[in-house]
């Protein structure tokens, strides 16, 4: 197996486009939310997201967060995820039932 490379957001994104090897990015919890879309479109070539705070309160898609939070690491901690747009586009906050996320009832 290929040992990971550690990179920032903006050059794994760039090193994606030519390389399989799986990637560990090391960035603020900022640019990590700005492009996170295109961070879960990488799957499993990521294999871990380290931010730079145990909070990540930058608001992230229900898809989104599903996607990184299992992947997202602050001094060997999983962050705490604090902001969540729901599916209607609101802002959700740390008492967000799953339901709300999804659009389901109750």
């Amino acid at each position: 197996m290929t040992a990971p490379v550690t990179l920032t957001v903006a050059q794994a994104l760039v090193y994606a486009q030519t390389s399989n090897n799986p990637i560990i990015i090391q960035d603020s919890n900022a640019n990590i939310a700005a492009s996170a879309d295109a961070l879960v479109a990488l799957g499993a070539q990521i294999v871990s997201l380290q931010g730079n705070g145990s909070t990540f309160s930058q608001a992230l898609s229900a898809a989104d967060l599903l996607a990184l939070s299992s992947k997202t690491y602050y001094n060997g901690s999983l962050e705490l995820f604090t902001a969540v747009n729901r599916h209607d586009g609101k802002y959700c906050g740390q008492q967000c039932r799953f339901s709300e996320l999804c659009g389901g009832a109750g």
